[in-house]
């Protein structure tokens, strides 16, 4: 993977001396094709994120609650790549389940673009114990994803990195809170709406969330 991005790096470089404009979809981007030659750059934020969202089936969404049970509901949603930095929100989660949060649930949606990451994730959460606290999910409706933000807590991002960061967007929607790892255009995306995170240890990041969850003026104020 890290090879494929190096190459990948080297052809935006090379390609700065013919293109006549640069587009990224944040000013992160931008700043990247910048700093790769380009001349002229615009940003055109992703446009085909629905607001409204799609309607979630109010069934399916007392379902997805009824399973965590009395436990926080944590939802993080992007692809199974080494990027998104499924790892860091799984183990915030286990000293969530060892501390504030006992009855606290994870769920991951995304697509295993990386077979053997995805399989490394569902190793580390069986050997740190809470396996069965840990649901993965892929190949489901655009209502299904709707009926996960609504039914979740929060939305967990710890991303390494992020050229724009569509969940962010799709759980404000939701009016779902949001803690993130400060990286890449998420402070962009995000703003002053969600808990933006310089450090994501996972003491940290169970901390923040159970502060969030525990002042609902807060949450409701970052919400709003």
């Amino acid at each position: 993977i890290a090879r494929h991005q190096v190459e990948a790096t080297l052809e935006l470089r090379a390609l700065s001396s013919t293109a006549a404009l640069g587009i990224g979809v944040s000013e992160f981007d931008a700043g990247e094709l910048r700093a790769s030659g380009y001349q002229k750059v615009t940003v055109i934020p992703v446009a085909n994120v629905r607001i409204p969202p799609t309607p979630a089936d109010p069934a399916t969404v007392a379902v997805l609650a009824g399973r965590a049970g009395d436990g926080h509901r944590w939802l993080s949603v992007g692809r199974l790549a080494p990027n998104k930095a499924h790892e860091d929100t799984i183990a915030a989660l286990f000293v969530a389940r060892a501390t504030t949060s006992p009855g606290a649930r994870l769920t991951i949606i995304g697509s295993p673009t990386e077979p053997n990451y995805a399989r490394a994730l569902q190793r580390y959460a069986t050997r740190l114990g809470i396996a069965r606290s840990v649901d993965f999910v892929f190949r489901i409706s655009d209502a299904e994803l709707s009926a996960h933000y609504a039914s979740a807590d929060v939305l967990v991002m710890l991303s390494e990195h992020e050229g724009f960061g569509v969940p962010l967007v799709e759980a404000m929607s939701h009016g779902l809170p949001v803690v993130a790892y400060a990286s890449g255009a998420v402070p962009e995306v995000v703003g002053d709406a969600g808990v933006l995170l310089e450090a994501k240890g996972p003491r940290r990041v169970a901390e923040e969330v159970a502060a969030l969850l525990g002042d609902e003026a807060r949450r409701e104020a970052l919400v709003a």
